[in-house]
């Protein structure tokens, strides 16, 4: 039985997401499917204006309800009440997918879109609620925030929707960046502009620093200093109307402060996130990644107390997160967030009214899902000390 010791070693700081190192780059024919590989695509700055724009092409607002899962974080809301459209939440299952009979159920008069996810990068076979939607005449929307790689039943990831939608900035070392795709409609008479000159160097300057930050790219050290400066001088260059509205591109990776901001909804994603994503290993990334979760999923298999959320790891899935269902969850998790290991547990904060009558097991992995990162950026003692010091602390909850 392996021995874990005590922590004394100094804490690492783990970035919570991929992070640019010059390793990423290296252009190849990529064998792993994604969002951009949709017919009609559109870039965007992040998820959740990606979610505004297909409500809004497909004409859906005041009047109309829009089908979400109760297990949700607020960002995926948001752009619905802004759009006046009221949410409706139905229940998911243990394996987080989505129990169609159940779900027709919860469909009103007014409902005119579905939202399905597909959780922590593991597609979903949506054919089924693809058929209802086409009964009902009902806009089928993919959430592939957590699942920008992929296929399912020979189907790319993105595809079998009216619309998907994803967060490019949680696979890729980028700041900021979204998508909107579509297999079904064209999505040219969507009219997005470039960011302005602040928000472009504030994004290419502000990746550079947080690689900086968790010890990559350290020679950029000059150029952190000159983006302080120059925010400074740009901002107090912006008219005030402008400074209203200037504000990060970026997702927030604290569920609790996900807001909506309709100001950036039509700007696209910033021409620093465009080449970087044109120019890096897509195949690298989701064979790191795969390596990762997998290195994660065999340490914690059978550790008593916590299991993994799914049972193995299929071909087709690039993961975003290593999710882990632990018991005795709040005492834990804060102890993990102690020790600077970026762990979140997705759902934690919900719409108002969303609870355990409205979906039990969205309740129950609100609390007890932990979602460690399993990223490219992940350096291999990194990944090592991050293993240890969970070990650690889940058999100090057992003494």
């Amino acid at each position: 039985m392996s021995f874990y010791s005590p922590v004394t070693e100094k804490p690492k700081k783990i970035p919570p997401r991929a992070i640019l190192s010059l390793d990423v780059f290296g252009r190849e024919q990529s064998e792993w499917p994604s969002l951009l590989d949709v017919s009609h695509v559109k870039l965007t700055v992040n998820a959740r204006s990606a979610l505004a724009l297909a409500l809004r092409h497909a004409k859906i607002g005041q009047g109309a309800s829009v089908l979400v899962p109760a297990f949700h974080c607020p960002a995926m809301i948001s752009p619905i009440v802004w759009l006046g459209a009221e949410p409706l939440f139905y229940p998911i299952l243990n394996d987080t997918s989505v129990d169609v009979e159940v779900l027709s159920t919860h469909i009103r008069d007014n409902t005119r879109a579905i939202i399905a996810v597909h959780y922590f990068g593991f597609i979903q076979d949506l054919r089924q609620l693809r058929q209802l939607c086409d009964e009902r005449n009902i806009i089928l929307i993919e959430d592939c925030a957590h699942a920008f790689f992929g296929s399912a039943n020979g189907s790319k990831v993105g595809c079998t929707g009216d619309y998907a939608i994803g967060s490019i900035m949680k696979f890729l070392p980028i700041y900021e960046g979204g998508c909107l795709v579509s297999e079904k409609h064209s999505l040219d008479d969507i009219k997005i502009i470039f960011p302005n000159l602040f928000q472009q160097i504030q994004s290419a300057l502000n990746t550079l620093e947080i690689a900086n930050e968790y010890g990559r790219l350290s020679w950029i050290k000059y150029l952190i200093k000159l983006k302080n400066w120059m925010w400074k001088y740009f901002k107090s260059k912006q008219p005030k109307h402008e400074q209203l509205v200037d504000n990060s591109l970026s997702e927030n990776i604290d569920y609790e402060t996900y807001t909506f901001d309709p100001h950036v909804m039509d700007i696209e994603m910033s021409w620093f996130s465009r080449f970087t994503m044109s120019h890096m290993s897509f195949t690298n990334a989701c064979e790191l990644r795969r390596a990762n979760y997998t290195e994660l999923f065999n340490a914690f298999l059978n550790v008593a107390g916590v299991k993994p959320l799914y049972h193995y790891l299929p071909d087709n899935v690039c993961p975003q997160v290593f999710p882990l269902i632990v018991e005795n969850s709040s005492e834990i998790f804060y102890k993990l967030k102690q020790l600077n290991i970026p762990i979140i547990r997705f759902g934690e904060y919900r719409w108002e009214g969303v609870n355990a009558l409205t979906c039990p097991v969205s309740d129950h992995y609100s609390k007890t899902v932990f979602q460690f990162p399993c990223h490219q950026s992940m350096k291999q003692d990194e990944l090592k000390w991050m293993i240890n010091q969970i070990k650690n602390v889940l058999s100090s909850d057992k003494l």
